[in-house]
This record gives structure tokens, C-alpha cells and sequence, in this order.
């Protein structure tokens, strides 16, 4: 059985993610700061159960694992699909060190610090059963391919996770852990909606 911790988890991809790893079979704890959404999750039986935290705290994400496999029994497979956008052109005096440290801190840390302390729990997995593929796999955007006008810093968030994506899975190859990124479009979920009501107020 996959047991499977998936960020992002109490709305958009990440819940539609939770949602149809379960209907596969797989044991899903979910992460994310929305506990009523988290516990309609659970309630639904779209996941086993869930971790509440913020990932840009010092110290979650290791916590958030670690609590993530306990519940599972361990960890063989992690989706990093927790997301924010905030808008901003360069050359706008609002895009500057907030706006960067706001989308870098969970679109690209945030997956860094979750894959740094779950590969520990995948490799024993694998030791444990050499017949599993234990997967990584981080939900970036088609803004880490294309560059966009007004949201310069979102894209440097996704392009680098994407090159972090690829760095790791050239490094965990040996270790028979996958580490893939996959880069939607625009996806009408709430974090678009606030973009919009921003942009449009």
C-alpha cells in the first residue's frame, strides 16, 4: 500500500490529489492550515488523517513528516502541492523582498525542507520492501517554463522548484526514489480566486 503525505492538502490540487490517491487504495495524511477543510477530508474518508502547521515556520516541515509517517507507518511516497502566488512586475515598488520571500518561502523552501526529511523515511522503505518505488512528486506550474508579465517572482519560484526536481532525481536514482514535477496551467482553484479578487477589487 502507498502511504502517501500530501501537502497543500485542505483545498485545490493538493485535495484533489488526496482525493484520488485514496480512491486508489493508497493512506493518505494530508497537510495544510484550513483544519475544518482538513477534517471534512478525513470525515469523507478522503484521507486517514491530517497535520496542521504552517510550512514556513522554523522546524514544521520536519515535524510535519515526521508526525505524517508516524501516523502512516512510514512514507513512500510525498506530493508537494502546497502553492501561493502574489503578483508583482519587476521594476513595481511592491515587488521587492516581501513579495520574494512570500512565494520562494512555500513554493520552493517550503518543498526543499519536506523532501530533505522525508527521504530518509523513503530510503527505509525501500529497504524495507525492495519491490516499491518510492516517488516525490512536486506540483510546480507552467510559470517555471514560460516567463509571465506581473508575477516575476512566482516564476522564479517554479522554475527553481522544477530545477531542484531534476537535480534530486538525478541524485536519488541510486536510492530507486522518482522524483518527478508536474506544471499545470491556470487551474481555477481558491488561489486563483484570490488573485482575482485582488487584481479585480
Amino acid at each position: 500500500m502507498l502511504k502517501c503525505l500530501v501537502t497543500g492538502a485542505s483545498s485545490g490540487i493538493g485535495k484533489a490529489t488526496c482525493q484520488v490517491l485514496t480512491r486508489h487504495g493508497a493512506a493518505v495524511v494530508g497537510v495544510g492550515r484550513n483544519v475544518e477543510a482538513l477534517e471534512e477530508l478525513k470525515s469523507s474518508s478522503d484521507i486517514v488523517d491530517y497535520v496542521s502547521g504552517d510550512l514556513t515556520e522554523p522546524g514544521m516541515c520536519e515535524s510535519l513528516v515526521n508526525r505524517s509517517s508516524s501516523i502512516l507507518g512510514g512514507l513512500t511516497s510525498v506530493v508537494n502541492a502546497a502553492g501561493v502566488l502574489k503578483g508583482g512586475a519587476i521594476g513595481d515598488p511592491n515587488t521587492n523582498l516581501d513579495n520574494y520571500q512570500f512565494n520562494m518561502s512555500v513554493n520552493l523552501q517550503a518543498p526543499f525542507e519536506v523532501m530533505v526529511h522525508a527521504i530518509p523515511h523513503l530510503r527505509k522503505a525501500k529497504e524495507i520492501n525492495t519491490q516499491i518505488s518510492p516517488s516525490i512528486v512536486n506540483v510546480s506550474s507552467v510559470n517555471g517554463k514560460q516567463s509571465f508579465a506581473a508575477c516575476a517572482t512566482y516564476c522564479m519560484s517554479k522554475a527553481a522548484l522544477d530545477q531542484l526536481t531534476r537535480c534530486a532525481s538525478i541524485d536519488l536514482a541510486g536510492d530507486g526514489i522518482r522524483v518527478n514535477s508536474v506544471n499545470p496551467g491556470v487551474i481555477l482553484t481558491n488561489l486563483q480566486k484570490v488573485r482575482l479578487l485582488i487584481m479585480y477589487a
